[in-house]
């Protein structure tokens, strides 16, 4: 079969474009230099180019529709342009293609998208007066042996001969139905009434892509709130297979019959992406009144043809996987660090690790040193701007909120934010990060496991007085741990051949995708990881990285907060101290390499691991089992922290796979992170399949 799409580069178009080329050749019109949604290069697409929207030759149009089914996604979305535009794209342009299509000998079954904003337009009698109109001047016109046509020419004619309270009318409305009017003069036509079309593989700042974008880059957005009815992209093209291959005719209202709030869709983003940053603020508006008589009634729906839609919740999940997927990229300096700099300030040290684009000691002329941190542009999930910005608050709320909990940070002395920079002025702490300082073995393994075990009970003394139980907790267990690491292993499929299997140690273990599918589906292993407790966010990436150790005092200090004012899985950041005891320090401040290529797989060399460093790995689950505070604000609530940790340490190497990849020279720290996570991730799952067989 061959099949003729316009607007293939757009989200409709190019959605269906990419789903029917394994099982059709097909016809794809596009503006000249847009990409298709699909390998062009396939032997069974045909690109054709028109260039302006408005100009056709006709033998361009006569060999396009030269085809079994023809499905008409181009249009003039309701977004701005004169009336003139919208008639001459959504309503002429469909008649030119109605009139080719009739031509042929056996003429094409041709599928319109329209929308459901036709039920809008007021006073039926006269849009139908109009649509008879349209009808007969396309037949005219477009019976016409002619070399091109214009339709901007042709819509200017059409609208100066036809009296007609436009004004009064939605444009994009009234030409979409004028265009249905059209459609319904062709033998074998289907007219697809979409509403609020989303999914992962339509790219325009609708609005479910607009809110999530807005909350991965922390820039934020505002929304209307109101009801909708948002339909999935892939239940739009199993309905367009469907009328096709069924030869279905007629009006087929394509709406979800899900009523969705959009307060509830910005909710859910939220609560799905709890490691991001940004605010989603909202501001309510009454929405236009519909009439209480459509213009057209349909003849079947899209839940009558395809069955049960795609639920939101599901659709929406796999849209957000898609742009998370999507916000991995180089975080690029813009401005110089002297733009940061006071008159009489000067640099001491440039300082690294940090997601901002700069991290320095600064000293001004009363010689008091600072450390300056400057955000310049956007980064992986909001870090940058976005990032500092929201530290800013986060030091200034634990000041007044969270006093207990502010001593354990450097004190802010100076802010600034904007939309083009963030930056702060903190505290200098003469010290270095608790991990550097064992590599620098310049304190005793009791001594560092001394000052381990007081910053422990000083984490759970401060900050886990107010736990509370989770209220989402498989909600929770998915957006902490599994899918986000689902979604950032992706860039190692463009590294390695990524099988379901991968040999370690000379030994053939599960590839995590396997694992975590099996964890977000088995119920019986999941008791044993899902969080019980939250309370306020205590640090948020609590490596020991961002830690300072001062070794005269032998005491930890934070340093570098995720910046999240909010509840969170405590256990979290527990793993994250755990995840750099094992090997994720040493990913950071290490001179040997961890894992190697061995034999068609790999070696995880434990031993690169400082030994100090090992060794209080070794100790971690005791030193929190023997911590009364631990015991006592933890364990009681959470019979399976052990579990949970171990998973929350196996999770973080994975999710930390696009760090590794676009902050280090080269690709091999993020296979690293990969492989290491894969070899404590098989571990925790064999722990799992003893605790449900026991």
């Amino acid at each position: 079969m061959r099949i003729a799409i316009t607007g293939a580069s757009g989200d409709i178009g190019g959605s269906l474009l990419a789903h029917v080329t394994e099982k059709a050749t097909v016809n794809a019109l596009v503006r000249q230099g847009k990409p298709l949604r699909t390998d062009s290069t396939k032997n069974n697409i045909r690109r054709f180019e028109f260039q302006d929207g408005y100009i056709y030759p006709a033998d361009l149009l006569q060999d396009f529709t030269d085809c079994d089914a023809l499905v008409h996604c181009a249009a003039l979305l309701n977004t701005g342009g004169t009336l003139i535009d919208y008639l001459a794209v959504n309503t002429l342009f469909t008649g030119l293609l109605a009139m080719e299509c009739m031509r042929k000998k056996v003429v094409p079954k041709l599928v319109y998208i329209s929308s459901v904003t036709v039920y809008s337009l007021p006073d039926v009698a006269a849009v139908d007066t109009l649509a008879q109109k349209i009808v007969v001047f396309c037949e005219e016109q477009f019976t016409k042996n002619m070399a091109e046509y214009d339709l901007g020419v042709l819509a200017g004619q059409f609208i100066a001969a036809t009296p007609f309270q436009y004004g009064q009318y939605n444009a994009y409305a009234l030409t979409k139905y004028l265009g249905e009017a059209i459609v319904r003069q062709v033998p074998r036509s289907t007219i697809l009434r979409v509403t609020n079309a989303y999914g992962p593989d339509y790219d325009n700042m609708r609005l479910i892509p607009r809110l999530i974008t807005a909350r991965l880059t922390g820039h934020g957005t505002t929304y209307v709130k109101e009801v909708r009815d948002f339909v999935y992209s892939r239940d739009i093209n199993r309905l367009i297979d469907t009328v096709i291959t069924g030869d279905i005719v007629g009006v087929v209202d394509c709406m979800s019959g899900e009523q969705t709030e959009t307060k509830y869709a910005r909710d859910t983003i939220v609560h799905l992406t709890p490691t991001a940053y940004g605010a989603l603020k909202g501001k309510e508006v009454q929405p236009e009144k519909s009439p209480k008589t459509p213009v057209a009634s349909a003849d079947t729906s899209l839940s009558d043809l395809i069955g049960k839609p795609t639920p939101f919740i599901e659709g929406l999940t796999t849209t957000l996987r898609h742009h998370k997927e999507q916000t991995y990229h180089e975080m690029n300096t813009a401005r110089p660090m002297e733009d940061f700099l006071q008159p009489s300030e000067k640099i001491v040290k440039f300082l690294h690790g940090s997601s901002a684009a700069y991290l320095c000691i600064v000293v001004g002329v009363d010689g008091m040193q600072k450390v300056r941190k400057v955000a310049v542009r956007d980064g992986v999930e909001g870090n940058g701007i976005a990032k500092v910005a929201n530290e800013i608050r986060y030091y200034k709320h634990i000041a007044y909120y969270e006093p207990a909990l502010a001593t354990m940070y450097p004190k802010l002395l100076d802010a600034e934010v904007s939309d083009t920079f963030s930056a702060e002025t903190i505290e200098y702490l003469d010290g270095q990060n608790y991990y550097a300082s064992l590599k620098s073995q310049g304190a005793t393994l009791e001594e560092h496991k001394q000052a381990l075990s007081q910053f422990i009970d000083a984490l759970c003394d401060n900050s886990l007085q107010h736990c509370v139980p989770d209220k989402d907790a498989e909600n929770s267990l998915n957006s902490y741990y599994l899918e986000r690491s689902i979604t950032r292993l992706r860039p190692i499929n463009k590294l390695i051949d990524v099988r379901d299997t991968i040999k370690i140690n000379g030994e053939q273990l599960r590839a995590p995708h396997i694992i975590l599918r099996e964890l977000l589906d088995n119920k019986q292993l999941r008791r044993y990881i899902v969080p019980q407790l939250e309370c306020f966010c205590f640090h948020g990436d609590l490596t020991l990285l961002n830690t300072v150790y001062i070794k005269e005092q032998n005491k930890i200090k934070l340093i570098d907060p995720r910046g999240h004012i909010g509840v969170w899985d405590p256990l979290y950041d527990f793993g994250k101290i755990k995840f750099t005891l094992s090997g994720f320090g040493e990913f950071i401040l290490g001179s040997q390499g961890m894992v190697l290529s061995e034999n068609g797989g790999y070696r995880v060399n434990l031993d690169a691991v400082v030994s100090s460093s090992r060794q209080l790995d070794d100790m971690f689950f005791d030193m929190l089992a023997n911590s009364k505070p631990f015991n006592e604000k933890v364990i009681k609530n959470e019979p399976y922290w052990r579990y949970r940790i171990a998973l929350a340490e196996a999770a973080h190497y994975l999710a930390d796979i696009p760090f590794r990849l676009f902050t280090d020279n080269g690709s091999w720290s993020a296979i690293a992170s990969y492989v290491v996570g894969t070899l404590y991730l098989n571990r925790t799952y064999e722990a799992l399949l003893n605790a449900v067989k026991a």
